[in-house]
This record gives C-alpha cells, structure tokens and sequence, in this order.
C-alpha cells in the first residue's frame, strides 16, 4: 500500500452548481432523492493518514424508471405462489425489457437461515408468475421491479423493501 490504509472515502456529486457530498469510512453510498433526466457529476476520493489520493470523476445521467405497483402474492400451497403485478406505464422513450421478481425469507421465522435476495426473470408480455421451492415454514417477502431501456441504457426500478 503506497500511502497506507485507506481510512475514509468522500463522494461528491453535483449538478447545475449544487454539491453534496458524503464521507464514509465502510462503503457502498447510497445516494437517494436524485432527480429523473438529470446529469449529475460524481466524484470520490479515498484518503488515509497522508492525505487524499486522486479523485475519480464519473458523468452519470438519471432516468425516469417507473415502479411496479399493485403486486398480490397469492399461496398455492406451502411452497408455491404465483406473484401478479400491473403492468409499468413506460415513459415516451422506454422499452419494457422485462420483469424480476425479487423474494427472501425473513428473519426470525423459522430454524433456516434468512438469506439474500432470490429472483426470478420474467419476460416483458407477462404480469405474473410463479414461484416454487419454498421453505413451507418461512415468511417471505416479495417485489417487482422493472427493467427499461431508455436512450440505449437498461435501468431497473427501485425495489419495494
């Protein structure tokens, strides 16, 4: 390590002369509230105990991705479920490319272990599916998310936690 361990990183993103900027010592960031069709600057810059390395920049622009509402899970059995949702009204410019169905089990509700997401594609003609091999003694949760491609770029919506 050149200049030492890594102690903090700073991202900064900016847009018509407004500047946020967030340190963090454990990344991911998470930058929310941004705002769709908007070109937005990023930047981060990791220090350690001499300093600041060199920034790296990146130009990313925002779309606006519609979100998956009206999702019902109904139980088949105790390991089935067929998940429906409405279908997305895409902006002028997008294409639907399809559908994921994300599930996980959630803590404390049964002896197995809760786990990271598991998904499912599903194509973009459809709005629903089912989903099979689950634990019959777990409590899940399910959402939808949808990818559009908008201006040649795939984006997915925000999933519903």
């Amino acid at each position: 390590v050149p200049n030492g361990v890594i102690i903090m990183y700073q991202v900064t993103y900016s847009t018509n002369g407004v500047v946020n900027t967030y340190n963090t010592t454990t990344p991911p960031v998470t930058i929310t509230g941004l705002v769709p069709r908007t070109t937005y600057t990023f930047s981060v810059t990791a220090y350690t105990i001499t300093g600041p390395g060199t920034p790296q920049q990146v130009q990313i622009s925002t779309a606006d991705i519609p979100n998956v509402s009206g999702v019902v899970v109904l139980g088949l059995n105790n390991t089935f479920v067929r998940v429906s949702w409405l279908a997305v009204q895409l902006p002028p410019d997008g294409i639907l490319t399809g559908y994921t169905v994300y599930y996980r089990s959630l803590p404390n509700t049964s002896k197995s272990q809760s786990g990271g997401y598991h998904y499912h594609a599903f194509p973009p003609t459809t709005t629903s599916g089912n989903i099979n091999n689950l634990n019959p003694n777990d409590v899940y949760q399910f959402s939808v998310v949808a990818q559009v491609t908008i201006m040649g770029q795939l984006y997915s919506g925000e999933m519903d936690t």
